[in-house]
């Protein structure tokens, strides 16, 4: 095993373990600012995910499975050394992680990976918590919906 494989399979569930602080700052105000620090706090990783691709690019496929079965098999580990009532807020508050940081920040480091690994992480994600499925969406997108105008039965709402 490569230098690359082995620090990546060691760190990729960080990406959202030691990360869970995020969440306090998805809003308007603040998060552009914490979405590229964590971009670029977790960049590292990512870079070594590509490096390990592009040397040994045979398997590159196996290898992006495997780091979406490590990532899962260790939050599911996480997840089930919690108390049954505490999974569900745990699973839920991943799934928001996922959704509107993590999957975006992978796209958004714009990797010869980048689509692959996020789609892999999404399909895994809704295979392993079919009650949790989300979309993949782009910082960008995510972004612009801070930005649209609000409207409930068709009247403008004020931000």
């Amino acid at each position: 095993m490569t230098q690359n494989k082995a620090y990546v399979l060691e760190h990729i569930s960080s990406l959202l373990s030691e990360h869970r602080r995020l969440m306090d700052q998805f809003n308007k105000k603040h998060y552009a600012e914490a979405f590229t620090a964590y971009a670029e706090e977790v960049k590292p990783v990512l870079d070594a995910a590509e490096q390990a691709c592009l040397e040994d690019e045979t398997n590159r496929s196996a290898f992006l499975n495997e780091l979406v079965a490590k990532f899962l098999a260790d939050t599911a580990e996480e997840i089930s050394s919690l108390r049954k009532f505490k999974q569900r807020d745990y699973i839920e508050t991943s799934k928001l992680l996922l959704a509107l940081y993590t999957v975006p920040m992978i796209i958004y480091q714009q990797n010869s990976i980048s689509e692959e690994l996020a789609d892999l992480l999404v399909a895994g994600w809704a295979k392993a918590y079919p009650q949790q499925v989300f979309l993949k969406g782009t910082y960008e997108e995510l972004l612009e919906g801070f930005k649209a105008p609000r409207s409930f039965m068709g009247f403008s709402l004020p931000r």
